[in-house]
């Protein structure tokens, strides 16, 4: 297996593997055209980095971070506002849900978030391989490299939190969103 920083070639298969592994909070809103634009702003920022996994030459997985929590575009916050409350209009019932959204930017705020795992996914048939772990391990290089000490990942997933502690992580919060739990982790490195 390697480990290689993300080029634009590998942005469809992370836009893939990324649409098929989340599907709550703002990925709920997100297009395809909407994630081909995040990640090629994070892999054109000099403050975030992608890594991909590979094995025989395959994707296998990626890892996204970015080391100063600014890596959404001033369109992209927009457009997914508008979207989000495109959705309320047409589905009222859809306001708890964006209730559960602002909380959790609320705790970005909070909690002073700058250094952030933004998003990692290995394919099903991958995992428990140490796939995800060599993943990470590339993305704190980069984040020591940034001068970064700290950093946080959010997870909705009882399985992710065990992932991130296996790792070092300590949880540091839990929040109650719209129909489901999420967790903030944070990581010293050392």
């Amino acid at each position: 297996m390697e480990i290689e920083l993300a080029e634009i070639g590998n942005l469809v298969e992370i836009v893939e593997l990324h649409k098929k592994s989340f599907s709550k909070g703002f990925s709920e809103v997100l297009t395809e055209a909407d994630l081909l634009n995040l990640y090629n702003n994070l892999l054109s920022n000099k403050k975030c980095a992608i890594y991909v996994a590979k094995q025989d030459d395959k994707f296998i997985g990626f890892v996204a971070g970015s080391s100063d929590g600014k890596y959404l575009p001033f369109t992209m916050k927009c457009r997914l506002i508008i979207r989000t409350f495109q959705k309320f209009i047409s589905n009222p019932s859809y306001l708890t849900h964006i209730l559960g959204i602002l909380k959790k930017i609320f705790y970005y705020a909070a909690l002073k978030i700058k250094a952030e795992l933004v998003a990692i996914v290995v394919k099903k048939e991958h995992r428990r391989m140490g796939v995800g772990k060599k993943l990470v391990e590339h993305l704190e290089k980069y984040f020591i490299e940034m001068g970064t000490k700290t950093y946080y990942v959010f997870t909705t997933s009882d399985e992710g939190v065990y992932f991130y502690r296996s790792l070092g992580f300590q949880q540091i919060a839990d929040i109650e969103l719209s129909g489901y739990k999420g967790y903030f982790l944070k990581k010293i490195i050392k």
